[in-house]
């Protein structure tokens, strides 16, 4: 190729003319060695871009230039204007628009007219920006992986960053051979296959270029564009993991999937029309995605989000009703199947978010179900909605019954059973009452509990060793989760033996893994960010009614004020060591100060949830060195050695989550304005601690 023929047929720009700077970071990529060394450090620099932008490969605003056209987005060069790829014609006089922008590329292990398809592909007009760029990368094979970055000396090793795999991570692995990847292609797959060809399956080759068996143009297109959002969703999911150390959850995987459908949609209704549009998705996938006139508590992030996506022909029956309704003022007569269709997917939508929803929330859910569908209003009824809470309540309870004989863990401990010695009493639930996110999950998949049992042994031998592979450790502890939950929550074990059988959920880590993994919070830096908010408002209200307090409370001011230096830890530590005292709780039973030549069983007796202060036993008049601080469980110390006591009190609270133990009686308000004010997990607050908030946040 020598040029660009304008429509007289004249060589209206060269290669270079056209391209400039696009040709050369592809050339550094791929070709001439006296191109390479001009450009490596560009290369590199966009790489590292690449990398600390995370997901957002379209954040460099120069490269997102680069990419668009590369991939095939439109060029203005020597006044000559390019088409989008594959439009083109012969009358034209440009030619095949391979030869009009630049060689194409030969994929590996495709043939030549393969390869032209797969450029069609990654150029395809449909594609948002970050989509094509993804795939424009991935056929390059230069998305910035691990094997990438290891060959330009950008990290230091080629193993794929997923718990439980090991292997290299090329291109090809990430997007499917990965388990990881398998795993969301084996959720999906059903979704998919509508758009193939009966008998056709999911390939390597259709999830990294488009090609494989379709029902035609519309069904391709609806495919691949579905295929590039769960590809945008892999890649997010991986960053995540690797520069945040965040595990994303199935149902978090699952919203950005539906969320990136969801603009799709949308921009097809907005462009083509809504019956154009579902025709050109199908009823189902517009059902799920987007529902009728929004999407529903399927897009929602709480329970009080509005109504789920009913069943198409629920759906027309409910917007001619809410016609009529605007005419009349009179509601629908409701059959048996429509109202148990609505309960139905109510229910479901409800449960992936929270399986026991308290009064409240039932009751946002049947408000958002009348304010969303009028003809639904009850007409007996004062608020319009009394039926059909009591209707949700009832329904949700023969549904977690359902999945209680499917197997769901979540629901299966629960079940209602009576122990030798029982006095009647029905049991308490084991739900999630303190904002856990990952309560009891499911086991992963191809997993039982005697397989995850033989993972748990194996974690115990790797971490007797002297030399502990850590990252061995995190994967497997990762990998047996739903198991630890199970007997957690369920057996309700002594801490001693929780010790004994998962040793290393008491360094300190695991701790914060897995109070990640059950609240998708970060313990110490959330923590420690609340302190440095809060630490002003408390001495505020500490010094304001401090002789109101018990003496301990004024002990603690004045210490305070004879400290000297590192201000701001003292501050902290006074913060913490003054919220008991100011919540009348019993400071005594959570804070704890001995000597260093006190027995070890005098240190922790009758501690059974607190924090230790060893102090140098000095008879010198100046204030005593702290030598350790431990965290207390069971009266036995479970950690120690903590830099200082805001840290030790995180990981105290982290354990109290990761064993699943109940806030002492005599510190519950304590414990509360940690989990409720400044750790913000959950909203139902005592009047104790709502009073404090309120004075915090005046």
């Amino acid at each position: 190729m020598k040029g660009l023929r304008g429509k007289d047929g004249e060589v209206v720009g060269d290669t270079e003319g056209m391209l400039g700077v696009e040709e050369k970071f592809y050339t550094a990529l791929f070709g001439e060695k006296e191109v390479v060394e001009e450009r490596v450090e560009e290369v590199v620099g966009f790489i590292e871009r690449v990398v600390e932008e995370g997901v957002g490969l379209d954040a460099p605003v120069e490269m997102t230039e680069w990419f668009s056209r590369a991939s095939g987005a439109r060029l203005n060069r020597d006044k000559c204007d390019l088409k989008l790829y594959g439009q083109w014609t012969e009358t034209e006089h440009l030619g095949m628009p391979l030869t009009g922008m630049e060689q194409m590329c030969q994929v590996r292990g495709l043939a030549l007219g393969r390869t032209e398809d797969v450029w069609k592909a990654v150029a395809h007009p449909d594609l948002m920006h970050r989509h094509r760029d993804l795939a424009w990368l991935v056929t390059h094979e230069v998305l910035p992986v691990q094997s990438v970055l290891h060959a330009r000396s950008l990290a230091r090793t080629a193993v794929c960053p997923r718990i439980g795999c090991g292997r290299e991570e090329t291109v090809r692995h990430f997007l499917w051979d990965c388990w990881a990847a398998q795993a969301l292609w084996k959720r999906w797959r059903g979704f998919l296959q509508k758009y193939m060809e009966e008998g056709a399956t999911l390939d390597c080759q259709l999830i990294l270029y488009g090609g494989g068996k379709v029902r035609g143009t519309r069904a391709w297109r609806a495919l691949w564009l579905a295929i590039n959002c769960l590809k945008w969703t892999l890649w997010a999911a991986r960053t995540a993991l690797k520069l945040e150390g965040k595990v994303l959850s199935t149902e978090a995987t699952k919203r950005m999937v539906l969320a990136a459908l969801r603009d799709y949609m949308l921009r097809d209704c907005r462009k083509k029309g809504k019956e154009r549009a579902i025709q050109m998705w199908g009823h189902a996938a517009w059902a799920l995605v987007v529902g009728e006139g929004g999407p529903g508590l399927l897009g929602q992030g709480t329970v009080h989000g509005g109504a789920a996506a009913f069943s198409y022909d629920v759906e027309l029956k409910l917007r001619k009703g809410n016609e009529a309704y605007e005419k009349t003022k009179k509601g629908i007569s409701l059959t048996r199947d429509m109202k148990m269709d609505i309960l139905d997917k109510i229910a479901q939508a409800v449960f992936e978010l929270k399986a026991y929803p308290d009064q409240d929330q039932i009751e946002s859910v049947a408000s958002a179900l009348v304010s969303k569908h009028p003809c639904l209003r009850e007409p007996g009824s004062e608020t319009g909605y009394d039926g059909w809470k009591i209707s949700i309540k009832y329904k949700l309870g023969n549904y977690r019954s359902k999945l209680r004989q499917a197997g769901c863990i979540e629901v299966s401990i629960n079940r209602k059973r009576r122990n030798d010695g029982d006095d009647g009493a029905s049991p308490s639930l084991k739900r999630a009452k303190r904002g856990e996110i990952n309560h009891v999950p499911d086991h992963p998949d191809n997993h039982t509990d005697d397989s995850l049992e033989e993972e748990r042994l194996a974690l115990v031998e790797e971490f007797k060793k002297r030399n502990k592979n850590v990252a061995l450790i995190k994967q497997q502890m990762e990998l047996t989760f739903s198991l630890r939950r199970k007997e957690i929550v369920d057996l309700e074990p002594m801490v001693s033996e929780v010790r004994e059988r998962w040793p290393a959920l008491f360094c300190e880590a695991e701790i914060r893994e897995e109070f990640h993994r059950i609240t998708n919070k970060n313990l110490i830096d959330d923590f420690r960010a609340a302190i440095n908010q809060h630490t002003p408002g408390l001495h505020r209200l500490y010094r304001a009614r401090r002789t109101a307090f018990p003496p301990a409370m004024d002990q603690l001011l004045n210490r305070l004020d004879e400290e000297t230096s590192d201000i701001t830890a003292h501050r902290q530590t006074a913060a913490l060591k003054g919220l008991p005292l100011y919540l009348r709780d019993s400071h005594e039973k959570l804070f704890r100060n001995c000597l260093d030549t006190d027995p070890e069983e005098e240190q922790t007796k009758g501690l059974i949830v607190g924090i230790l202060t060893v102090l140098e036993d000095d008879d010198s008049s100046a204030p005593a060195r702290i030598m350790n601080i431990a965290v207390i469980l069971e009266e036995d110390i479970v950690l120690q050695d903590l830099p200082d006591l805001p840290t030790a009190f995180a990981f105290l609270f982290g354990l109290i989550y990761s064993l699943n133990l109940q806030y002492p009686k005599e510190l519950r308000y304590t414990f509360e304005t940690i989990q409720k004010v400044f750790m913000e997990l959950g909203t139902d607050l005592s009047a104790r601690v709502r009073s404090l908030k309120n004075k915090l946040l005046q």
